[in-house]
């Protein structure tokens, strides 16, 4: 009986039967494999006609923008490079004194130069202008990675230069501000005439975008009211 019960018992998992290796994929016959394809969006007639003189504008306006931006550079660029040759510890990367000088230097120019033009009311013009010019430079500066750019190359070319000043503590600390104000005025007006351009570039750039769109849309409404006839 107990053979019996045993042998009713008996699981039917044979274990030791051969294992039978997965089938292999045909020689020569590669897995097929999903292709995408990237085709640029078709620009409208309306489209490309508003955006070439935009182009060629915004150039245009960019190199005045530019010219007119990197001088207002010079002094602020001066101003940082004398604040780090004459800093003890170098290569910081402080930005606060050359903002600084740059906003105050715009205010007084646009408020100078408008007071001789209107008096209280041409100040006060000349005041908003500055206001909007330092801020939109300063927005293009810092976005684009200029700013910062300009200051480690200030900061390294400093404190290269000011390395070997040796001599009497006053001999060595003016030497030291000469030189950083040199290097720092040639660095930020390089810098500055790229900002300025950016900058001019970019609002005619983006103006003609806005003018672009109305354009197309228009152009788009005309031309399906004459194919729907």
């Amino acid at each position: 009986m107990t053979e019996i019960r045993d042998a009713g018992s008996t699981q039917y998992t044979n274990t030791n039967l051969p294992k039978i290796p997965p089938k292999k994929a045909e020689e020569g016959i590669e897995s097929p494999k999903d292709e995408v394809v990237i085709s640029k969006p078709k620009q409208s007639l309306a489209r490309k006609i508003v955006r070439f003189p935009g182009k060629v504008l915004g150039a245009a306006v960019g190199g005045v923008t530019a010219a007119a931006s990197a001088p207002l550079h010079i002094i602020p660029g001066a101003v940082k490079g004398i604040q780090e040759g004459l800093a003890s510890r170098k290569g910081r990367g402080k930005e606060g004194l050359f903002h600084f000088t740059m906003w105050a230097q715009n205010l007084a120019i646009g408020a100078g130069a408008g007071m001789m033009m209107g008096g209280p009311v041409g100040a006060a013009i000349g005041a908003g202008a500055a206001v909007v010019f330092s801020g939109v430079n300063t927005f293009i500066g810092e976005r684009s990675g200029a700013y910062e750019k300009m200051i480690e190359k200030v900061e390294a070319r400093v404190d290269k230069a000011v390395e070997d000043n040796v001599g009497n503590r006053t001999k060595v600390v003016v030497q030291s501000a000469v030189e950083g104000s040199i290097i720092g005025g040639g660095e930020a007006f390089t810098e500055g005439g790229k900002v300025g351009y950016q900058a001019g570039k970019g609002i005619v750039e983006g103006a003609f975008a806005g003018v672009e769109g109305i354009v197309e849309g228009v152009y788009e409404g005309v031309k399906g009211i004459i194919t729907s006839k």
